[in-house]
């Protein structure tokens, strides 16, 4: 079977936290209809 389907066992995964995202004082030109 190919590695990519080989699942790893429970406590084997090293998960860093994640950090806090910076918030920019930009605004934020994404509307709705742009996605």
């Amino acid at each position: 079977m190919n590695r990519a389907f080989v699942k790893e066992a429970d406590g084997d995964d090293v998960v860093e936290p994640l950090h806090e995202r910076k918030h920019s004082n930009l605004p934020n030109y994404i509307t709705p209809e742009g996605f």
